[in-house]
């Protein structure tokens, strides 16, 4: 009977223990998956251009040839241009980069040049924004945010 209560408490210590190791990683898991949904610190530009009507269709012609290169650069995570939704034909051209120095040596070359060249021959106006991103994320981040 004694070795039956003692078999019995070695199987339940078994079971806690083995349940508190899944629990631990889980947790772990838990904890990864939420540290690779945010992403670390990148860096930002954002140009906004409105086109002389009349100049828009050249201007995104000149952006789809201009576009592969800069994506292929060091420390580039993105580039893209959009149209604007409410401003008539305005389009956003926004690259992220994973460093600044990447950023700033994508200000030196010559298809950065050449976007700016295009922008002030077929554009109206002018306006860019760099910035730090201190986080991007998913609906977590979102929720995170609003709490």
């Amino acid at each position: 009977m004694c070795f039956q209560i003692v078999k019995s408490v070695i199987v339940l210590l078994c079971q806690m223990v083995w349940s508190l190791h899944q629990l631990k990683l889980s947790f772990s898991n838990e904890q990864n998956s939420a540290l690779q949904e945010y992403k670390m610190l990148t860096y930002r530009i954002k140009i906004e251009i409105k086109q002389y009507q009349y100049k828009a269709d050249e201007f995104v012609n000149s952006m789809h040839s201009y576009l592969p290169n800069i994506r292929k650069a060091k420390g580039c995570l993105d580039y893209n241009v959009y149209q604007g939704f409410e401003k008539d034909n305005t389009y956003i051209v926004v690259g992220e980069w994973k460093t600044r120095k990447a950023m700033e040596k994508h200000f030196q070359t010559h298809e950065f040049e050449l976007l700016i060249g295009a922008a002030r021959v077929l554009g109206e106006t002018f306006e860019m924004n760099i910035a730090e991103v201190l986080k991007t994320g998913g609906f977590e981040l979102a929720k995170e945010q609003i709490a």
